[in-house]
Order: C-alpha cells, then structure tokens, then sequence
C-alpha cells in the first residue's frame, strides 16, 4: 500500500533533456526528475523527494528551487512540464554517503529527519463529519505507482486494467463485531476511525448518503460472502458535483466500485480477484469503474490506455489513469498485494486541479 517516503537511493541513469541544454533527467526507478547539466551521474547517492511533499524553507533553499514549487508558500513538491518534459519529485545529492554528517543506507526513509511532511489539503465541509472509532474493522488502503515498483508484474502475466476515477475514496462495510455499518473515507480508515452512520449530525455528508443508498445491495452482498467473524466490504470512488474538479457528467454523488474485502478486520482482508469482484457487483446491482482491457502485462499497456479522455458516459474530461491488477490475487514481498496505479501526465499537470481524499 502507498506510502509517504523520502528514501535514500542511488540513481539509476541520468538522461540529456531533449530540449534544454543546461538540463540533465535523473532517472530513479520510473521517475524522472530534472537535475542540472552535469551536477549528478548514475549511481550516485541521493534522496528522492516525492511529490505532495511539502518542504521546509531551509531545504528549499538548499535546494535552490526558491519561488519554483507550489501552493501558496512556494513549499510543495508537484509534478510539472520543463521544457515539455514530464518531471516528478526533487533529487537531494548525497554526496558523501551521509545526511547532517550521519551516514545513511539505501532504502532508508529520511522524511522526518529533512522535515517533510505529506500535503493534505483540507476537505469541505459536505466531506466531513462526525467520526466514531472503527480501528479494528478499518485499514490503510492506497495504491501504489508503477513507476515505483516497475519490475513487480510479471513479463506475460495476465491482467486487467479499469479507469482510475477522480473522485473521493469510500469504504462501506458490514461486520458483526462493529457496533454499527462501516462508512469511511481514505483518511478516517487509516485512522480507524469511521463516520457516525444514524442521527443528523451527519445527515449531508456525502458518504453517509451514499451508504444509504447502497445499503441493500451491501447487505445482500455481506449475506453472500460473510463468514463467521468476518466483514464484507465495498471499496470505490464517490464521483459527482462538488466531489473534485472532475465530475464525470454526474448531477448528484455516485458510488463505483473497484474493490471487495473480505476479513476479520485491519490487517488480514482478502480480496477478490477481478473476475469475482465483477460477478458479484452484477448479480447484486453495483456500478463498477469502467474496465479498459485485459490481457498479457507489458508496459505497453500503460502506453496505450494511460492518456485520453475518460470512458464514462457523457464525460469528455481527462482520464486520471489505470489501474493493473493481475486477474490472479498475489502479494509481492516488497509491494504486499499487487495491485498498481498509473496516472496521466495531463491529469498531474493541469491547472487548478482538487485532490481530496
């Protein structure tokens, strides 16, 4: 699952920009960042910072990128056209092995010793509400990018790719131990914290709603697959008006699903595989994201179905990007379940784009 990180890595190439002479592209992993001519060369030590980071004023100086990042406080890490090049993250050189004169080993994640910190911009008020806790049926649920982990899916191996929607992560659940339904967004269910289902503090909130609406198919689906001490649960994107800066020609919230968990709780769910997940969602009247293709993995999938226009109906807005899942569930010892993310580099660059959880 995704994590916020500032690891230690060396550099795995460096590449002329095509169109600048005074600029060079680190590459790391599937991410390239732009580096000064000749300042850095493959193998190099380095920390890589990621995007959504926000950086504090001395590191930003030290970098020298004063008055070139984002947000208000020109502090936060975003990916951005340089001379019609896509760049990600930041490179911090390391080049003595050691960060404030303490050495450091690859892999290592020096987040909190730089100061960095995660951006979450704050959500509105129809996303928020009154919360109750739900740690032990709630989990840290995120994806992982490609680009990160490019070598996890296997040459051959045979999966499906579905449209990453733009809308707000929702987790909707039923479990016998829970004092009540599970509804939680992204950040409440890495907490293990849940919105308060019954009363009218959270009458408007747009999870709430969309609960009540998919109660009956939910029950119906918990009925089919729950085991004795185990949950069944919902995982999509809510998608609509006042939801993100994409709307995806929807005049009021609408639930998709992505994802069915089954488990005793935090730590321990299983999913099902594509196949399953489609079939149950069928039989039990759930609208699902759209599915692009399927088929033998090779990068050029990401190639051909990444970029364009969203495949929903009666959108012509940009797509976010896919995500690949093998059509057989398997964990990775470095990623944990395999199930990867890529994202349209127009959907990072745009303009005055919201990213709520």
């Amino acid at each position: 699952m995704s994590t916020f990180a500032a690891p230690v890595c060396r550099i795995d190439r460096v590449e002329a920009h095509p169109n600048a002479d005074r600029l060079d592209l680190a590459v790391i992993g599937g991410y390239r960042s732009v580096i000064a001519k000749g300042s850095m060369s493959a193998g190099d030590l380095c920390v890589y910072i990621p995007e959504s980071a926000i950086v504090p004023p001395a590191l930003v100086r030290a970098l020298g990128v004063e008055g070139k990042l984002a947000g208000s406080d020109k502090n936060r890490v975003k990916a951005i056209r340089l001379r019609g090049v896509l760049s990600q993250g930041l490179i911090l050189p390391l080049p003595h092995g050691t960060l404030d004169g303490e050495p450091v080993e690859i892999g290592e994640d020096v987040a909190e010793r730089l100061g960095l910190r995660k951006y979450v911009p704050q959500a509105p008020m129809h996303l928020s509400g009154e919360t109750c806790p739900m740690h032990e049926w709630t989990w840290p649920y995120d994806i992982e990018d490609i680009k990160r982990y490019p070598d996890v899916l296997e040459p051959g191996e045979p999966v499906a790719l579905t449209e990453k929607l733009h809308g707000t992560w929702c987790v909707l659940g039923h479990h016998p131990q829970a004092p009540s339904p599970i509804v939680a967004s992204k950040g409440l269910s890495a907490r293990g914290l849940g919105f308060k289902v019954d009363g009218e503090a959270n009458a408007s909130n747009v999870y709430v709603r969309i609960y009540h609406v998919v109660r009956p198919m939910l029950e119906a689906l918990a009925r089919r697959y729950a085991r004795p001490g185990h949950g069944v649960y919902l995982l999509g994107e809510i998608v609509g008006p006042k939801i993100q800066d994409l709307v995806y020609a929807r005049s009021q919230p609408t639930f998709f699903a992505f994802d069915i968990a089954c488990g005793p709780g935090r730590g321990a769910m299983i999913y099902l595989a594509p196949d399953e997940m489609s079939a149950a969602c069928r039989a039990f009247g759930i609208d699902t994201v759209p599915e692009l293709a399927r088929g033998p993995w090779s990068p050029s999938l990401i190639a051909e179905y990444v970029d364009g226009h969203t495949t929903m109906e009666g959108a012509s807005h940009i797509r976010e990007g896919v995500v690949i899942r093998p059509l057989t569930e398997r964990r990775d010892d470095a990623l944990g379940r395999v199930i990867l993310k890529a994202i349209n580099e127009r959907y990072l660059t745009r303009r005055h784009g919201t990213e709520y959880e």
